[in-house]
Parts: structure tokens; C-alpha cells; sequence
């Protein structure tokens, strides 16, 4: 029995010595990520650095954080944020953030952003180069009180990062997902100026893949961000009311940013899509019907339009309907 104690307190001793190492590492880690921030010429301030949790977590936490670009006047300000990990789980780590935060986009040009359960996830491979496994952002109801004076809500998102199975280490899936979005006054307006919308988007998502140039992995901080070489749109789509928006396409990206690829589009009420186009301004009351008629030619008795948004030779183009230069993607 003797023995047994003595072997508890001795391990009991050990894993004590190896959460106070962590501990002071994770703290020199964190307080030297701020002195670089500050050596990059950014202000940044904080009230407290701490690290507790003993002895199952390292629950690391700034008290009173603001960071702010002295040249731009761009800044975020939080009264926590914090960084949290099983102590038997170091690779994988949650960060929590305070329910009120403020934005800076500018001097006198805020967005307060108030949100439910706000956090992010991620977690590293524990290899030599601690590839990144896992990345998930999600909150419950959020709302960005925006310098105009008008909101951007939502009652809940989510956005995740995985490596994509049996590709290589450069591509990722991605996931996102927004459901009951409030916009601005003014942007609804400028949709919808009949009022005859809803008060909410149901639903914003879409379900890709990104192939990048370079894997996320510790090697990120040095030589230039990864760039994207091309894009897969398995699922994407908008719903609002009876309206739903869908698309499903690849893309690659030239080294300049000139996408080329195609993306097909569904749209299902696209009859109710004119008439928001008609009382938007859009469209000329005069032509609305030529709209129309051709819906229903290309929907071909069914409740879809689909059209094909090509982009080729650094122009795009909608079905038979030429947009213009395509968009730098980089």
C-alpha cells in the first residue's frame, strides 16, 4: 500500500511538473504572438494574460483586448477572449469569445457585433510539419449593429475546413451556413421596395472545395498566404420565400486570378424574381414580359431556369448574355 502512494504522489508530481511547463509555454507563446503583433507596428492592450485550468485544461484568457493599425485606424476591442485546451489534448484547441465586440472599420466607423455561444475550433496533426486537421467557426443568434445605424442578423452559422479524403494535402472542404438572415433595411429595400418578402433570408449555404497552392500548416506564417488554384461548387444555394438560388460548378484560378470554369445556375421562382427586378428598377416594366417568355421556353414546362455562368478567356458570361470582364479571384 505504501509503495502504491508513493507511486501515486511521484506521478501525481510528474504530471503536475508537465501542466506547469505547458502552462508557462502556452503563455510565452501567446505573450510572444502579442510582441510580434506590437513589433509589426499594431497597438495592442490588454488588462490580464492568464493560463489556469489545472490540471485537466490550459484555459488561457485576455481580459480588456483591443488591437488596433495606428495608420488605417482599424481595430477589434472584446472584454475577453479566450484560448482552451485539454491538457491530454494539446493539438486541438477552442476559442471563446465574449458575447459584445466591437469592430473598427475606420475612426468613428464601428460595428458592434452581438452574439450567443460565438467560437472557433481547430486542430493540427501531431506530425513534423502540424498539418491542420480540423477548423470550425459557429455561433447561436447573431447581430452586427452596423455604422449606418441598420442590422445584419442571423439566427445561426457555422463554417468548417476539413481536408478533403484521398486528395492531397492542399485541398479542403468547406462548409458554410447561415439560417434566418435579417438584412439591412436599406439593402431589403433596395431588393424588395413592395415590401412583399419576408423579413428574413431562410437560408444561405454551400457545401465546396478549395484546392490552395500550399497546405495549411505551421509553415503558414512564413513566405506568402496560400493562393486558390481552383474551386468545386458541389452544393450552393440561397432560399427566401419561394425563391431558391442554386449553383453547382468548377473553377480553376490562373496565377493572375482570372477564373475559368463553369457554374451552372438553378432558379426556381424565377417568375417572382422578375417582378422584384421590375420594382427594383432593374428591369423595364416594357420588356418584363420578353423576360418572362423566355423563363418559361428554357424552364420547359418545369418550376427551374437553369443557365450556365461561363468564365473563359478572362470574360463571362450568363447562358447567351455576355457580363463582362470576369473578376480577379486573388
Amino acid at each position: 500500500m505504501r509503495k502504491l502512494i508513493v507511486l501515486a504522489l511521484v506521478l501525481a508530481g510528474l504530471y503536475g511538473g508537465y501542466w506547469a511547463v505547458g502552462a508557462s509555454q502556452i503563455r510565452g507563446g501567446a505573450q510572444a504572438a502579442l510582441d510580434g503583433m506590437t513589433a509589426d507596428g499594431l497597438t495592442v492592450q490588454y488588462a490580464a494574460l492568464t493560463t489556469r485550468g489545472f490540471p485537466s485544461r490550459f484555459d488561457t484568457t485576455l481580459t480588456d483586448f483591443t488591437i488596433a493599425d495606428p495608420a488605417t485606424g482599424a481595430g477589434w476591442s472584446a472584454p475577453w477572449v479566450q484560448v482552451l485546451a485539454l491538457s491530454y489534448r494539446p493539438n486541438h484547441v477552442i476559442a471563446a469569445f465574449a458575447p459584445e465586440q466591437v469592430i473598427t472599420l475606420a475612426p468613428g466607423q464601428t460595428i458592434t457585433v452581438t452574439a450567443d455561444g460565438l467560437r472557433a475550433s481547430g486542430s493540427v496533426d501531431l506530425s513534423t510539419d502540424l498539418p491542420l486537421t480540423a477548423l470550425t467557426a459557429e455561433t447561436g443568434p447573431i447581430r452586427l449593429a452596423l455604422p449606418d445605424g441598420t442590422a445584419l442578423a442571423a439566427a445561426r452559422g457555422l463554417a468548417a475546413l476539413r481536408p478533403t479524403p484521398a486528395e492531397d494535402g492542399a485541398t479542403y472542404d468547406l462548409f458554410t451556413d447561415l439560417e434566418a438572415i435579417a438584412l439591412p433595411e436599406t439593402v431589403k429595400a433596395l431588393i424588395d421596395p413592395k415590401g412583399t418578402l419576408p423579413g428574413t433570408v431562410t437560408m444561405i449555404r454551400a457545401d465546396s472545395a478549395l484546392t490552395l497552392d500550399r497546405p495549411l500548416d505551421r509553415h503558414l506564417g512564413s513566405g506568402p498566404a496560400p493562393a486558390v488554384q481552383a474551386i468545386t461548387l458541389r452544393d450552393a444555394r440561397v432560399v427566401w420565400a419561394d425563391m431558391t438560388l442554386a449553383a453547382t460548378g468548377d473553377l480553376t484560378i490562373a496565377p493572375d486570378g482570372t477564373p475559368d470554369g463553369r457554374i451552372e445556375i438553378g432558379a426556381t421562382g424565377w417568375e417572382r424574381m422578375i417582378d422584384l427586378a421590375v420594382a427594383a428598377g432593374a428591369i423595364d416594366p416594357g420588356v418584363a414580359p420578353t423576360w418572362v417568355n423566355m423563363g418559361r421556353s428554357m424552364a420547359q414546362g418545369g418550376p427551374t431556369v437553369t443557365l450556365p455562368l461561363v468564365f473563359q478567356n478572362g470574360r463571362m458570361s450568363l447562358g447567351p448574355f455576355p457580363l463582362g470582364p470576369a473578376p480577379r479571384l486573388r
